[in-house]
């Protein structure tokens, strides 16, 4: 959605409803001070939380969010000396170039990240710097993520910083990205990915994109793609300290085609340069001859099962070329199709998103309609469902938790005495954050939680006399083409790890029984070399008995 569609009157309706809803957080030091009087005087500021028109009710939350973690992580005194100087070195986090939309790209190069070998919490402090350092510079304009996992392992995932990414995202820079590219993802990790994009709703999975070298030009032009990526832009990152920079020795050269927040510099005073993503007054680089090209190493297949599952994955990438290259179009309005009955809470996506349909089943009395909570985050959230006619429904679970990526419903029943008068009850759906999948937990926390912590969503009731038929039921989406065939990826690879196991006990026996052959070898050699050893041994065992 364009900045230019939010209307002014949207930007003080969000504004004047969060100072009311959070009215306390605002005068008792929850917030920075430095966020509160920007939320308050900047109305390009406040355009950042809303991500469309008719979303202002999650804007409001959103607001809460950002803030609140703002302050938390101390995201306005970061700079670029708080971190030592191996952080910026490494050049696992970087702006470069920009792609065919012109929005910048910040590139994670994955291979660089060593899972543990630094404090999880300065590592999403680093991250933090990075799109900090992009939204205020151009707090509007949108940015590419792009995730280089060539030549990545297990030892590279880190699950921990993926959720902060996309957490940020998704609570802390609502408006900031345009879409997330994953390049040349090893099959031993494809796995993990799937995990995390379930943590995502309809609309995230839209903007997550796997890429190859051989798809990648889709989105981002070869002159500003890296060698090894196929482009021809000859790029080596280097890191020039400020001490450097301030002393002179570097001299600064800017493209006049290129946005102040995306540039990058070279030793040659005459030089021109090409637009680079890297924030102005932030880290400089400078760009060589890439003479080493990185090279992804296949993973050849050891028996059958890898041939299938090679070929599984060869036709999800058939796939999703043809959905990336023939249908984006169709799959974009297939999505807008199923989430406009949705309401997408910031802890919680509630289907329907506003009314409750009461009506009976072929041979049933009880009228009845069912409620979906969807948990898109990293971790699990607690809920409970509140009426204000508790005498005429029964509620089926009326609380529990929705872990991860999961999906949970809700039954409600309308007892058949009160048909009438439906129009004049409410529901409303509660959640809130966990940090454990203990109910026991999530129960005494009810009691205890700030309200401002709690996401509220109300649900108006109808009734509808005729009975619904079996193939009308509510029921949760089927599973498309593509998720089936990750289904099947996902069952091959634990029969390809069943496989492993059973050839590893194998080759384990196979040693053994090697062992005993050979101690059975060396027994008959020693007795042939020194048959006396043998008259010695029946000469005691006649003494002994």
């Amino acid at each position: 959605m364009s900045r230019d569609e939010i209307t002014k009157e949207d930007v003080e309706s969000v504004r004047d409803r969060a100072l009311t809803k959070f009215d306390e957080n605002f005068n008792s030091g929850v917030y920075d001070e430095r966020d509160v009087d920007k939320f308050k005087t900047d109305d390009g500021f406040v355009k950042t939380f809303i991500r469309g028109p008719g979303r202002l009710d999650e804007a409001v939350d959103l607001v809460h969010e950002s803030l609140k973690w703002r302050n938390e992580f101390k995201i306005n005194d970061i700079t670029e000396d708080t971190f030592e100087r191996w952080a910026w070195e490494r050049g696992a986090v970087y702006f470069h170039n920009v792609d065919k939309d012109g929005h910048a790209i910040l590139y994670f190069r994955v291979k660089e990240h060593k899972r543990g070998e630094q404090p999880t919490e300065k590592v999403k402090q680093f991250v933090a710097y990075w799109l900090e350092s992009a939204f205020k510079e151009k707090p509007h304009e949108k940015i590419v993520v792009l995730f280089d996992m060539a030549s990545t392992g297990l030892s590279n995932l880190d699950m921990d910083l993926i959720k902060f990414v996309i957490t940020s995202f998704k609570l802390y820079y609502p408006t900031l990205l345009a879409y997330l590219l994953v390049y040349e993802m090893p099959w031993v990790l494809s796995a993990a990915w799937k995990v995390i994009k379930s943590w995502l709703n309809t609309d995230a999975q839209s903007r997550l994109k796997f890429v190859t070298k051989s798809d990648i030009q889709e989105y981002i032009n070869k002159d500003q793609l890296m060698e090894h990526m196929g482009g021809t832009d000859t790029f080596k990152y280097k890191y020039i300290p400020p001490e450097e920079r301030e002393s002179g020795k570097k001299k600064v050269t800017f493209a006049d085609q290129t946005p102040a927040v995306f540039r990058s510099f070279s030793e040659n005073l005459n030089e021109e340069c090409k637009p680079n993503g890297i924030p102005t007054g932030k880290v400089k680089m400078q760009v060589e001859e890439y003479t080493t090209c990185i090279r992804r190493q296949p993973c050849s297949p050891t028996d059958q099962i890898n041939g299938i599952l090679n070929q599984m994955s060869r036709l999800r990438k058939i796939h999703e070329d043809k959905i990336n290259s023939l249908s984006c179009r169709r799959s974009i309005m297939s999505s807008q199709d199923n989430e406009e009955n949705c309401f997408n809470g910031r802890l919680l996506t509630i289907k329907p998103a506003e009314v409750l349909e009461f009506s009976a089943a072929d041979g049933s009395k009880e009228a009845f309609d069912i409620v979906f909570l969807t948990n898109t985050l990293p971790y699990p959230i607690a809920y409970k469902v509140k009426t204000t006619s508790p005498e005429k429904y029964r509620v089926r679970p009326s609380y529990g938790i929705v872990k991860p990526g999961s999906c949970s419903k809700v039954f409600i029943y309308l007892h058949a005495e009160y048909n009438d008068n439906v129009h004049k009850d409410r529901f409303l759906i509660m959640a809130m954050e966990l940090t454990d999948d203990n109910c026991d937990n999530a129960v005494h926390l009810w009691k205890c939680v700030p309200k401002d912590s709690i996401m509220e969503h109300r649900l108006r009731c109808i009734y509808n006399p005729c009975a619904r038929s079996p193939g009308k039921l509510p029921r949760a989406p089927k599973l498309s083409a593509e998720q089936q065939l990750i289904k099947i990826s996902d069952q091959m690879q634990s029969m390809i790890r069943s496989n492993n196991r059973q050839e590893y006990l194998i080759r384990c026996l196979l040693l053994s029984v090697f062992f005993l052959y050979g101690i059975i070898v060396v027994i008959l050699f020693i007795l042939i070399r020194h048959p006396e050893w043998l008259n010695i041994q029946t000469t005691c065992k006649s003494v002994l008995f």
